[in-house]
């Protein structure tokens, strides 16, 4: 659980600036209450981690919807985000119209006006920045409003109009995803997708770039291949880590895709590799035990059914050490962040402060959750994003954690999803995110202590670098 504060800041005051112990101040205002379901609670005087002075700090009930701070790709089928539990009691907008294929052009021009307006509503209510970029968006708004009312279909609308202009932000969690129904009935598009990402063909047998990259034994961050699976199609035909999946193909075959690598040195290579034997499934979360004694705990994402595995595994974790691997994680639930960040950190300790406008709400723990205070070894990749770079930043700020591997993804916006008035979603950033120490991690993300990343031929020969790295660090701190 996390305990909030939340701050006016005066317009002098943007970016927040931190002070002693990495936190912030404001000696403009005092503490107020920022939502109508925060309840104002006291932390004594001395018992804030990370915050000078005294502090009054509030204790969120719960929003009218749930938060999620989850990485989400602008090209992905809705049917993973329309119908994901955070749409329960999410912001009301106008009852969505069921979808259906529009059967004429002033049918389709109409659907596309209600669903770009309705787009336009959210961005300017909902967006963590509405207020100052209120007359940019103008324009924006202006130069894409004839391309989407010439859409002449749902992929038109959706990939080759709504996608570009929500991708012109630069900014993660922000994206369009079609009705659910619409899944089944793709139009062959070339999509242009956010800028550093893959352009994709979308093709009408229900080709994923996700299920594509699975198949092959990819890890991908923006574009860049960062890790490789051994015995998999991608890693027998040579691929090296640091080449970017420039686009990817349909093949002749049914099992096949046409893929265009960058490779570092700039030149292009194509590669036709077959899908027919992908890896094994992989669990969303494993445990194991290196040589050394140290405990090993890999989770993908901040879901309850994973936080409720971790801190169970915790409970019993041997003297010589935890390795957190969230080299895969793209972050999750506000929650689960919250939960699992209370039990590895001291209470009221400062994990972060969220930003709307002209409010801040700073973000501590809870006392009495508490779970492990042992040594502990995060793993970070480009593919570790939102809460996972939350737990990063707050563990490595308190120097609760050493932090090895990659600079993580930079992708920290708490985001919610809203329906569209067709049946599809939009997703809006609508808190920013600063650490402890007062550095915005969207776009920057976070640096490890100690860097250290995969190679093919390491892959090749079964070792893990990254982990080994980890190893060492929990057996240097034990002399």
């Amino acid at each position: 659980m996390i305990r909030a504060a939340t701050m006016k800041r005066s317009a002098s005051s943007h970016p927040p600036r931190p002070i002693g112990g990495g936190s912030f101040r404001d000696e403009n205002t005092a503490c107020s209450m920022a939502t109508p379901f925060v309840q104002r609670v006291s932390c004594r005087k001395g018992a804030v981690n990370g915050l000078e002075g005294p502090a009054v700090v509030s204790q969120c009930r719960g929003a009218r919807g749930a938060m999620n701070i989850k990485w989400a790709s602008l090209a992905r089928a809705a049917g993973a985000v329309a119908l994901s539990a955070f749409l329960a009691g999410a912001w009301r907008t106008a009852e969505p119209m069921p979808w259906r294929q529009p059967r004429t052009a002033a049918e389709q021009k109409a659907y596309n006006r209600a669903v770009f307006d309705q787009v336009w509503t959210l961005l300017d209510q909902r967006h963590f920045e509405s207020a100052s970029r209120r007359a940019a968006w103008r324009s924006v708004r202006a130069r894409h409003l004839p391309l989407a009312l010439q859409a002449p279909d749902t992929a038109g609308l959706y990939y080759q109009v709504l996608a570009p202009m929500l991708n012109a932000a630069g900014e993660s969690h922000v994206g369009a995803s079609p009705p659910v129904d619409y899944k089944q009935t793709w139009s062959p598009v070339q999509a242009s997708v956010a800028a550093g990402r893959p352009r994709i063909f979308i093709a009408p047998r229900n080709f994923s770039d996700g299920d594509a990259l699975r198949d092959i034994g990819v890890s991908l961050a923006k574009g860049e291949v960062i890790d490789l699976i051994k015995g998999g199609a991608a890693e027998r035909a040579g691929v090296e880590i640091g080449w970017r999946i420039d686009q990817i193909m349909p093949g002749a075959r049914r099992y096949e895709r046409r893929y265009w690598f960058r490779q570092e040195s700039g030149e292009f290579r194509s590669l036709t590799l077959d899908h027919s034997r992908p890896p094994p499934p992989r669990m969303p979360y494993e445990r194991r035990f290196l040589p050394s004694g140290a405990l090993v705990l890999r989770f993908d994402a901040f879901q309850k059914a994973q936080i409720d595995w971790v801190l169970s595994q915790l409970k019993n974790a041997p003297p010589e050490g935890v390795i957190l691997d969230l080299r895969n994680n793209s972050g999750g639930a506000v929650a689960e962040n919250e939960r699992l960040l209370g039990s590895l950190l001291p209470a009221c300790s400062l994990i972060g402060v969220h930003i709307v406008n002209d409010r801040r709400t700073m973000l501590f723990t809870q006392p009495g959750a508490e779970t492990y205070a042992g040594p502990l070894v995060l793993l970070i990749s480009p593919r570790s994003a939102s809460a996972a770079e939350v737990a990063a930043s707050a563990l490595r700020h308190h120097g609760r954690a050493v932090l090895i591997g990659r600079v993580s993804a930079g992708e920290a916006l708490t985001s919610r999803a809203f329906r569209l008035p067709d049946g599809g979603s939009l997703q809006v950033p609508v808190y920013d995110l600063y650490d402890p120490a007062g550095r915005r991690i969207e776009g920057a993300g976070v640096e490890p202590d100690v860097y250290a990343a995969p190679t093919l031929a390491l892959i090749q020969a079964g070792r893990d670098p990254v982990l080994e790295a980890a190893d060492a660090a929990l057996i240097s701190g034990r002399r």
